[in-house]
């Protein structure tokens, strides 16, 4: 792992340029303008009362009169429905691993105070889509670049892949990777219908104690195995980009990769995610002390695309030793060769 990280900032060096697309999607983020959906909270405000006066008229059907909360904009103070950042959308850190520096709440001054409105959810969709469509084209293409700079090793060099799954196409990768971001949405489409299905039904037949516990545990179980359906899908991106596989391929692999691994994954994504945690803390932090200066965000910027994309290199090269190691090869003479 230490390994992976040396060899991952040796790679970045001198080579700058490599921070252009995490920079570039920081500013992005921060200039662009926030979208405007109170008009749309406050129709599902009204919607919600309007159920609850149903309710309190007797006309819901027995049981069902448990799944309507009291919904309030003004039990929800510390969020800002007239100004939903779209920079969580752009600059995907989780899957894609680019290192942009998103701040939840940019100041007014760099967008101009000014946000985009929509009073419809199509539209809401489709901006939100969009932004997220130019994230994920950013997203491989950053991964694409930097994995031209991690050194193969004999056994693995291209020739040596399946020759039936690799497709050295870059636009063939963005293609894996809308299908796989897109099956994702319509697991989590399906698997919250069964949910609310699932709550419906039970509170038919259970009274309000009994539906409240099974809502817990439900929710409980379904943020463990959602959490397990992300960690075995780490290696998903970098089998794509890296080595151009099909997404099944690269479901397949990706699982072999951490159930062989499982400790090593987990101590790597724990300690890149300290890593960036802290850092982005610290320049939060000087951000503040700086009054919010375009300076001081620039700086960050830039500090935070360093220290990310060293860690997204090492990502790589760690991906690329856990695949030689499943092989039976040795890594230890993988990066001795590296001369690290």
């Amino acid at each position: 792992m230490i390994n992976s990280l040396a060899l991952g900032y040796r790679i970045l060096g001198r080579r700058f340029e490599l921070l252009l697309i995490p920079v570039a999607l920081s500013l992005a983020a921060l200039f662009w303008p926030p979208v405007d959906i109170s008009p749309l909270t406050r129709q599902l405000e009204t919607m919600l009362q309007e159920a609850q006066s149903t309710e309190a008229t007797g006309d819901v059907a027995p049981g069902l009169e448990n799944l309507l909360p009291s919904f309030s904009l003004d039990t929800f103070p510390g969020l800002d429905f007239s100004a939903l950042p779209l920079g969580p959308f752009l600059i995907n850190r989780m899957f894609f691993r680019v290192p942009g520096y998103v701040r939840i709440d940019p100041p007014e001054a760099l967008n101009g105070g000014w946000n985009l409105p929509a009073s419809d959810p199509v539209e809401v969709i489709f901006l939100i889509g969009g932004v997220f469509l130019c994230g994920v084209l950013a997203g491989t293409l950053y991964l694409f670049r930097l994995s031209y700079l991690v050194p193969q090793a004999e056994a693995t060099s291209e020739s040596e892949l399946d020759p039936e799954t690799l497709v050295p196409t870059f636009w063939f990768r963005v293609g894996q990777m809308l299908l796989y971001f897109l099956a994702m949405v319509l697991a989590w489409m399906i698997s919250a219908f069964l949910f609310s299905l699932l709550l419906i039904l039970a509170s038919l037949v259970m009274p309000a104690g009994a539906l409240a516990a099974l809502s817990a545990l439900i929710v409980m179980v379904y943020f463990v195995v959602t959490l397990l359906f992300l960690y075995y899908q780490t290696y998903v991106t970098a089998s794509v980009v890296m080595d151009g596989l099909t997404l099944w391929n690269a479901l397949r692999r990706s699982v072999q990769l951490v159930r062989h691994s499982l400790f090593s994954t987990t101590l790597f994504l724990i300690l890149s995610g300290f890593i960036l945690l802290g850092i982005e803390r610290l320049l939060d932090s000087i951000i503040l002390l700086t009054n919010e200066s375009m300076v001081s965000i620039l700086l960050s910027s830039v500090v935070f695309a360093y220290v990310g994309t060293g860690i997204a290199l090492a990502f790589l090269v760690f991906y690329r030793t856990r695949y030689l190691r499943q092989q039976g090869m040795d890594i230890m003479a993988y990066f001795e060769s590296q001369e690290i």
